[in-house]
């Protein structure tokens, strides 16, 4: 599966760079991203999550995916920005609530796993 930053590095070449052979990878994985923003969300509603999170999941979705189709261009560049820092704010946020959950369960552990290299 593409990697985020790749698929944002296609948008970046064709609107910044004007490489016109990267439309069709864009205009096609913004499709496919409405698909998994869809599914998603009906998972997510299936699965008895938070609705109110399953829609703020699926809004942002689909305002990514209408500012790369109708915006202009120097929306989509903006878009590709706040999708990246998006990105590494929830990595960043997931990984440290990981070492915050080992912390806790190795809180009365006298040889605690908690390590960095654990991540």
């Amino acid at each position: 599966m593409l990697s985020p930053q790749y698929i944002s590095a296609g948008t970046f070449t064709e609107e910044v760079l004007g490489a016109n052979f990267c439309r069709i990878f864009n205009s096609k994985s913004g499709e496919i991203g409405v698909m998994f923003a869809l599914m998603k969300y009906s998972y997510e509603i299936f699965h008895g999550d938070d609705d109110a999170n399953a829609r703020l999941n699926l809004s942002g979705n689909l305002l990514q995916y209408s500012l790369g189709r109708w915006g202009w261009q120097g929306v989509k560049i903006a878009n590709i920005g706040i999708f990246l820092i998006n990105y590494s704010l929830t990595e960043f946020a997931e990984r440290a609530f990981h070492l915050l959950d080992l912390a806790r369960k190795d809180q009365n552990n006298p040889f605690p796993s908690l390590m960095i290299s654990s991540c």
